[in-house]
């Protein structure tokens, strides 16, 4: 029998009231996929990240457009890239989601009923809205911290290649440490 309560909910409300519940299965879920990074993290980082998409998806499940979206997906790619997964690894975690709601929907809406196909199909779409709004976002970081990382080795290799050419120009010793001092 299926709890009026429960029925009377929409579905992101229904994630709402199951949060906890649904972090730590889909925690559970992702660090099962195998060859992950996923497997390799602890049970607190894993809870950030997971309540960070999951906050994404019930507002794209209730149409959000936060102002700030585009900041909130920059902090969920860096949180991602910091913990080194792979936008492929992500995907799948967040697809795994579907996975985890599935019977929580199920026990809460009347089988085949209009109302669980109507959540199943927005899950479906947030989940869609969310993974393409991050993979843009997971780029573009992933392009920022790739020309970051170029710059500050052209300014390594450029000092290195100062200094170089002040040992190579037979200068007293005072002058070369002077200028491998000021390339520090």
């Amino acid at each position: 029998m299926k709890n009026p309560t429960l029925e009377s909910l929409d579905l992101a409300s229904l994630l709402t009231l199951h949060q906890d519940d649904i972090i730590a299965r889909w925690a559970d879920k992702i660090q099962n996929i195998p060859d992950t990074r996923y497997q390799k993290l602890g049970v607190e980082v894993m809870t950030d990240l997971l309540s960070m998409d999951l906050e994404c998806i019930i507002e794209a499940i209730n149409g959000q457009k936060a102002k700030n979206a585009q900041a909130i997906f920059k902090d969920i790619a860096l949180a991602h890239l910091r913990e080194g997964l792979s936008i492929c690894e992500v995907t799948k975690g967040m697809l795994s989601l579907k996975e985890v709601a599935m019977p929580i929907i199920q026990t809460a809406y009347p089988a085949g009923s209009s109302q669980t196909f109507e959540a199943i199909s927005q899950l479906d779409t947030s989940l869609s809205q969310v993974i393409c709004q991050f993979e843009r976002s997971y780029f573009i970081e992933l392009k920022d911290h790739g020309a970051e990382d170029e710059r500050r080795r052209l300014a390594e290799s450029e000092s290195l290649r100062r200094t170089m050419a002040a040992l190579l120009q037979k200068l007293k010793l005072d002058e070369v440490l002077e200028i491998v001092c000021s390339e520090a």
